[in-house]
């Protein structure tokens, strides 16, 4: 099967249909934690790519064809600036290793056949691709070729993509054998953590799950959850990363969680997914329908609060919680990146396909966030208000996608970045 390479590394880039746990042709457990920065020059396809392999932390460069044969056939094995690749990603693999001069042993290869079936690729999204590999940075060349309206598009696809694989991850999950309530409810934690401790929160609704957890902030009230939570995070010695501001302090987001666990009518897991069912079949049809009920979604769970005014931690310090423990902008958040997702992965396996575009436009909900990648797309292409809405959350989380694409590499380091600044120049004086 014959797939031009460019897509293949659009693939790798966004980790479109790849499941977060990998196998390499030799066995070998893969997670890919980032896939690295689409190089536009000469050597390796991805340069400073983090993965684990059996665990173990790797760190370099990802290289990227069609067939195990390419490698060789392209001279790779002698090339010096192959020598820090970790990684050969191929659609078909022959079985056979590949080598460096470099490197002691075979490199790891992942067969992508392995993942995406020849019948998956009717789903890829050709529209949104770089028809070919660039040569120079994108924000240059590739948006040059797009008229405002049809970026608009674009972007807007590119939101429904990226909820598309969120839904297709608690699919996953949800086939594995996890129940749709721990799935939100994971989904949920992950959600509320900033980025650096998402996966901290995301871990302890692992350990205790929403089951347990509700079970526990019913019968001994939330104060006895966040303890547990507490024992929990102790227990593995893991501080919470930072810098964070106090909004976002972690036990803050947890006391919210806490409190959402202490409700049982109705069920918030089971109601939180028949809401978003409705607005998914019915917000076409009756929009004004579907604002109502958002608006009775919004004051239910943005208006949860603490039983008192601070949060005493068994350390002894204290965390104010005065006010709304999730504001509108983080619930907003919290829907289209954790709740929706899950009710397209239920609807997909009730209906056969994903919600339709049109259907996610209905969902009027009001503007997500704002973040840092959002900034970024804004202020390196010149992405303003004059044709982006602001308040669309599938242009806001298109920008996301966006941003994988056309500029994955760090601030500035592109040597024709738009926000290069001039470097200073010495008077050489009289």
């Amino acid at each position: 099967m014959d797939i031009p390479e460019t897509v293949l590394h659009q693939v790798w880039l966004w980790q479109w249909r790849l499941p977060e746990t990998m196998t390499t042709t030799d066995g070998r457990v893969l997670r890919v934690l980032r896939p690295g920065w689409w190089n536009y020059g000469p050597g390796p396809d991805f340069q400073a790519a983090v993965l684990t392999v059996d665990g173990v932390v790797w760190f370099g460069d990802v290289e990227v064809h069609l067939r195990t044969a390419e490698w060789s056939a392209h001279g790779h094995g002698a090339d010096r600036r192959y020598g820090r690749v970790v990684l050969h990603v191929v659609y078909e693999s022959t079985g056979r290793g590949v080598y460096h001069r470099d490197r002691f042993g075979a490199i790891p290869e992942l067969a992508l056949r392995t993942y995406i079936p020849p019948t998956a690729w009717a789903e890829f999204p050709v529209g949104l691709v770089c028809a070919r590999r660039p040569t120079a940075p994108m924000c240059l060349t590739y948006l040059s070729a797009w008229s405002a309206e049809a970026l608009r598009a674009l972007i807007e696809q590119m939101g429904y993509v990226y909820l598309g694989e969120r839904a297709r991850s608690a699919a996953r999950a949800m086939t594995d054998g996890e129940a749709p309530h721990q799935t939100l409810y994971r989904s949920l934690a992950r959600g509320l953590g900033y980025v650096q401790a998402k996966h901290v929160l995301e871990g302890l609704a692992r350990d205790v799950d929403w089951f347990t957890a509700q079970a526990i902030a019913l019968r001994e009230g939330p104060e006895a959850l966040i303890r547990l939570w507490w024992d929990r995070v102790n227990g593995i010695r893991m501080a919470w990363p930072g810098p964070y501001r106090p909004a976002q302090d972690p036990w803050r987001r947890l006391a919210w969680l806490a409190v959402l666990c202490g409700l049982s009518e109705p069920d918030p897991m089971d109601h939180l997914l028949r809401v978003a069912e409705a607005g998914l079949r019915y917000g076409v049809a009756d929009p004004a329908a579907w604002c109502r009920l958002w608006r009775g979604v919004v004051q239910g769970y943005t208006g949860l609060t603490w039983p008192s005014s601070c949060l005493r931690l068994p350390d002894g310090r204290t965390v104010g919680l005065r006010g709304r423990l999730v504001g509108l902008g983080r619930w907003t958040t919290l829907w289209w990146n954790a709740v929706l997702p899950v009710a397209m992965a239920l609807w997909e396996r009730s209906h056969g396909s994903l919600p339709s575009l049109e259907a996610l436009r209905a969902l009027q909900t009001g503007p997500l966030e704002d973040d840092a990648v959002q900034r970024a797309v804004r202020a390196r292409f010149g992405l303003w208000q004059s044709y982006l809405p602001r308040r669309s959350p599938l242009v806001q989380l298109g920008l996301h996608g966006f941003h994988s694409l056309v500029c994955n590499e760090p601030v500035c380091s592109c040597p024709r970045c738009p926000l290069r600044k001039p470097e200073a120049t010495e008077d050489p004086g009289p």
